[in-house]
């Protein structure tokens, strides 16, 4: 029973003692961020068509005729069926006591694909009857590669200011024991659907036109931990 006694203050004796308790390893930290640039190769909007009459059944009617002969107008423009979308319709009674009480709303969304024909397409809209108009959201099909892209760039980053900051103290960096992925924290998002804040527009305007697609920035932030040697 002594002896047991002995053995337990020993080990508590090692396991308190600043001497003999185990120290932490040296470690670097670093935060490295990079951005790569995607051209954006699609456009998504939308538009509304309003119509307004003194009886809800015709102003349904001219609804309808509006929205077909937009339509038409975008499948003559090439823009593909799967990419026309409605979105949701609306009738109500604006009020009563006025000469076309009953409203009727309806809206779709259409994703172009050739992003020059865009303000080809909004003029023609406009021409057709559509008085409300709502976009551009600018896309790339390939984000994901982009995003791979930033992250490995901003891994590189880390990497190399650990080893600066490690090379002035003498020492190298050894591997690393904790990666953690950031959010960017961007304000002017265009990538909807794809993580918007890490994605932003970069205009580039013509001054022939006023519609600039400038490109989108793909930002990458990373925080990693490495081991010193």
């Amino acid at each position: 029973m002594k002896n047991t006694i002995s053995t337990l203050f020993l080990l508590t004796f090692l396991l308190t003692n600043p001497i003999f308790a185990q120290q932490p390893r040296p470690n670097v930290t670093t935060v490295g961020e990079a951005i790569v640039y995607a051209a954006p190769n699609e456009i998504v909007m939308s538009f509304t068509v309003i119509t307004q009459d003194e009886s809800i059944v015709k102003a349904k009617e001219r609804n309808t005729a509006i929205s077909k002969k937009a339509i038409k107008y975008l499948r003559k423009k090439r823009v593909s069926s799967e990419h026309i979308q409605t979105q949701y319709m609306s009738v109500y009674r604006v009020r009563k006591n006025i000469q076309k009480p009953f409203n009727v709303s309806q809206r779709f969304e259409i994703c172009i694909q050739d992003i020059s024909s865009y303000e080809e397409i909004v003029d023609g809209l406009l021409e057709n009857g559509i008085e409300n108009v709502q976009g551009p959201i600018f896309r790339n099909t390939e984000i994901k590669k982009y995003k791979d892209e930033a992250r490995k760039k901003a891994i590189r980053n880390a990497k190399e200011k650990a080893e600066l900051l490690a090379g002035e103290l003498g020492q190298t960096i050894s591997k690393a024991y904790e990666i953690t992925e950031q959010t960017a924290n961007n304000s002017n998002s265009s990538q909807g659907g794809y993580g918007t804040s890490e994605v932003e527009l970069e205009a580039n305007m013509d001054d022939n036109t006023s519609f600039a697609p400038g490109q989108m920035k793909v930002r990458a932030k990373v925080e990693v931990r490495f081991y010193l040697n």
